[in-house]
């Protein structure tokens, strides 16, 4: 997508799918965080289609319209936004520890 961020390793998981296609998914996939605020540049000949959201509206949208997400984002995607919410208090209370 044509930036680097440091990454920090969530976890990993294993998943199998059938999928609409006859194709069957068994992969073991490990999920990294980071972030990044910046211009994204992809490469057409790698890279489909992007969106860049931020996360009520990628669980808003995996909620209401799975089928337009990946198996293994659909798996992942609940314990990636518990991460980032922690992550995101746990800033808060620093912040507020800081101050005191």
């Amino acid at each position: 997508m044509g930036f680097t961020c440091e990454l920090t390793v969530l976890y990993s998981f294993t998943y199998r799918a059938e999928l609409d296609s006859g194709l069957i998914e068994y992969e073991k996939d490990t999920v990294l965080l980071g972030r990044y605020d910046g211009a994204v540049s992809h490469n057409p000949e790698e890279v489909q289609a992007w969106r860049w959201l931020d996360l009520p509206s990628v669980l808003a949208g995996v909620e209401e319209k799975p089928e337009e997400y990946t198996v293994w984002f659909r798996a992942a995607v609940a314990r990636v936004a518990e991460a980032i919410l922690k992550e995101e208090i746990q800033k808060k209370d620093s912040l507020c520890a800081h101050h005191e």
